[in-house]
Parts: C-alpha cells; sequence; structure tokens
C-alpha cells in the first residue's frame, strides 16, 4: 500500500531538511543529523535537527475534501565550547542560533515552491527556545520553528 498524503509530505520535507548544508547553499550543516519524531534530545550527539509532527485539524468543504493543516515543531540543537573568550564565543553562538533559523525558514520556502501536494506551508513562529546559562557551564541551545502545512484530501481519504 501506498503511504499516506501525511507521511509522503513528512518525508519529502525530511529530504528539504536533511539538505541544509553549506554546500548547498545555507548557513550551517544542521541538516547532516536528522531526526523524525524524536521528542527528547540527547544533547551529547549534537548539532542535530528534529522534526515532530503534530496533531493536525481537518475541515470538510462543501466540495467533498478535507482541508488538513498539519502542525510542525522543528528543533535544531547546537554546541560551542566556551575557551579564554566567553563574550566572542557567546555572540558567535548567538549568530549561530540566527543562522540555524533562518537556514530553516529557507528551507521551508523551498519546500513549498518544490512541493506539489501541500497547497501552503506557513512559517508561524520561532526563535532561540533555550538560552545556555554560561555561569553553569552549559554550551548547548536548542532553536525552535512552528510551521504548518496545510493540503487537501478526498473526504475521509487519507491517500488521495
Amino acid at each position: 500500500m501506498n503511504p499516506s498524503i501525511r507521511q509522503t509530505l513528512l518525508e519529502e520535507l525530511e529530504e528539504v531538511l536533511s539538505g541544509i548544508r553549506k554546500i548547498n547553499g545555507f548557513h550551517s550543516d544542521i541538516g547532516t543529523a536528522l531526526v523524525l519524531a524524536e521528542g527528547k534530545r540527547d544533547l551529547e550527539e549534537l548539532p542535530a535537527l528534529w522534526l515532530t509532527p503534530g496533531t493536525e485539524e481537518c475541515e470538510s468543504t462543501r466540495y467533498g475534501e478535507d482541508s488538513l493543516t498539519l502542525p510542525l515543531t522543528i528543533r535544531a540543537g547546537l554546541r560551542y565550547s566556551l575557551h579564554e573568550a566567553p563574550a566572542l564565543q557567546e555572540r558567535a553562538m548567538a549568530t549561530a542560533a540566527e543562522n540555524v533559523l533562518a537556514d530553516i525558514r529557507q528551507a521551508l520556502g523551498q519546500f513549498e515552491e518544490e512541493n506539489e501536494t501541500a497547497d501552503s506551508v506557513r512559517y508561524v513562529s520561532g526563535g532561540v527556545e533555550d538560552w545556555p546559562d554560561w555561569s553553569q557551564g552549559e554550551t548547548s541551545l536548542t532553536v525552535s520553528v512552528q510551521a504548518e502545512i496545510l493540503y487537501s484530501t478526498a473526504r475521509n481519504n487519507p491517500y488521495g
């Protein structure tokens, strides 16, 4: 049996996010370690990118279609080591976080342009989720993006 439209969209988005690499014109290589639907993060294995689909909402239309909204959480975990000049490292980490946020938004735009199944892809919100407490020796942070994919299927038919 073929995968559902939702599963196909997630697989295609996973492929686009995996392409977030400097060699592809992005500012970071965060796409090299992508995990789908991972709730817990192992901070020993950073940098990493997590794609977590949420519970979608459905609205039936009068044209025999279901109009679906699939919420997504995309998280990127980054790690730095503070050396002799912590202020410079903090600034570098903040710049890296902003670059990763921009990379994810750019990838969402690329996904929307290239995907024929999604009606639209919407960036909802994003930013640094957890700034490290430098005084406690924490050196990792999480960038989080909330997005939505809108798509349609025939009423009560996840495959078409």
